[in-house]
């Protein structure tokens, strides 16, 4: 019975099927949510947790739609700031960061960006083994300091199984060592979907599942046998897995956390039961002190469906009615025309465009030299010139010839003719007005809107204050 515990938990839990997808899979740059008419644009990053590389993607609102001409490999520069208030997904234990997917309908109401990353040992992410949250969290504060470089200060967090399990452990740090939430950003709110509290107990449940009636009715005698069993199987997966079981007590670890929370289970999981959320409810910020912080905000709702299938329309309800007044607490102002620079228009489009400008300049070159001589405009320097208007009535700027041709040289000035002797009986006449400068009219502007009524006049004050006789 040892061997096949060991087996169980090596091929289910630390070590279950890779996720395995392409580029094709993981979409195109521009993600379009139909139900809100919102636009996502993907932005693919790189982090280093220890040894490991890790994959990561960020799902940026845009109102802006993509560029038909925009290649699906758009440019990603290197340096991008990212919007101050994220939701960080972290998928299960057979999961990627494909997953975050599922929710972007949901999140594209609030324009909320989302980013997500593949555990190590998991889809592209490096790594042979997974431990279940114990070094998941160590990519979690990982992803959480580059989020921090790209200033971001606020995060929610929403995890399902594996990944709740990782933001509850986190939390549990954080709550030890308060030191260290200054080094990360800000963590708003976590969304627990079907976390365990125990592993042992977790175990104890599988078994008893598996076994059936038989399992139902000699629980007694198994279950003295299955905790005989637990430092044999703590050795091998130390061996195998480096990690201990022990370090996996969720549920001791949440009783001085505060941060407001909400836990998700399916009715129908038989994985990890619901009672599992339950107790990690029931003992969630129960070592608090009242006099030191309030009480805090949690929730627990049970949903349709089991461990492994898509939350339905109860879940999102749920979750909005638990995100949206936690996003307001949080002074969350959405970014809707956020976008980089370099999306905004392609390289091949703008070649095209201009090369299209220059076949047209061509055409029209064209057709002006084959038409007759006759039907020629004559040049406007030669026509100010032979009429003798002053040079100041020549064209202006913006009329003016393309820089690459030789402008031609201006005549000198001619000097003005000498003015005849005035009579002693006629008037002295008026001088002749230099010509002024063309100029732009501007029109009148409003007046600002704080300009309500004129300021009364000093004497007008005076007259005021003065009381009558």
């Amino acid at each position: 019975m040892t061997s096949a515990i060991i087996n169980h938990y090596l091929h289910h839990f630390v070590r279950p099927p890779r996720v395995r997808y392409s580029w094709e899979e993981l979409g195109s740059t521009f993600v379009e949510v139909v139900s809100s008419g919102c636009h996502y644009w993907r932005y693919d990053f790189e982090t280093e947790s220890g040894e490991h590389r890790l994959y990561c993607s960020a799902f940026f609102p845009t109102s802006l739609p993509p560029a038909s001409e925009a290649p699906s490999t758009a440019c990603q520069p290197v340096g991008l700031v990212f919007p101050p208030t994220v939701l960080l997904y972290l998928h299960g234990n057979a999961g990627s960061r494909l997953d975050a997917r599922e929710y972007l309908d949901l999140c594209a109401y609030a324009h909320l960006p989302i980013v997500s990353f593949d555990f190590s040992g998991c889809g592209w992410s490096e790594g042979k083994y997974v431990t279940l949250g114990v070094r998941e969290r160590e990519d979690l504060l990982q992803v959480l300091r580059e989020l921090k470089v790209r200033q971001v200060q606020k995060v929610v967090l929403w995890g399902r199984s594996m990944g709740a399990v990782t933001c509850l452990r986190l939390l549990s740090l954080l709550a030890e060592t308060p030191l260290a939430a200054g080094l990360l950003p800000a963590i708003g709110g976590v969304i627990a979907d079907s976390a365990f509290s125990n592993l042992v107990d977790l175990s104890t449940d599988l078994v008893k599942s598996r076994g059936g009636s038989w399992a139902t009715t000699f629980s007694f005698l198994l279950t003295p046998l299955l905790r005989s069993s637990v430092s044999t199987l703590r050795k091998a997966l130390l061996t195998r897995a480096q990690f201990d079981i022990q370090d996996l007590d969720v549920k001791g670890g949440v009783q001085a956390c505060s941060t407001p929370i909400l836990f998700l289970h399916g009715r129908a999981d038989s994985f990890i039961p619901p009672k599992h959320s339950q107790l990690l409810f029931d003992a969630y910020g129960s070592h608090v002190p009242p006099h030191f912080s309030p009480a805090p905000n949690k929730l627990l709702e049970l949903v349709r469906g089991d461990h492994n299938s898509l939350r339905q329309v109860d879940c999102l309800d749920a979750v909005g009615r638990f995100l949206l007044p936690l996003l307001h607490d949080l002074e969350y102002q959405p970014h809707l025309s956020y976008l980089p620079a370099p999306l905004s228009g392609s390289r091949s489009s703008h070649k095209y465009s201009s090369k299209r400008t220059r076949s047209r300049k061509q055409r029209q070159k064209r057709s002006a030299a084959d038409q007759p001589l006759h039907h020629q405009e004559p040049d406007l320097d030669s026509t100010i010139r032979a009429v003798g208007l002053p040079h100041s009535h020549s064209r202006s700027p913006s009329h003016s010839r393309s820089p690459s041709r030789s402008p031609s040289p201006s005549p000198p000035p001619t000097p003005p003719p000498p003015h005849p002797a005035p009579s002693p009986h006629s008037t002295a006449p008026t001088p002749p007005r230099s010509p002024k400068a063309p100029h732009r009219k501007v029109p009148p502007r409003d007046p600002p809107k704080w300009v309500s009524q004129p300021t009364p006049r000093p004497s007008a004050l005076l007259t005021s204050a003065v009381p009558d006789d």
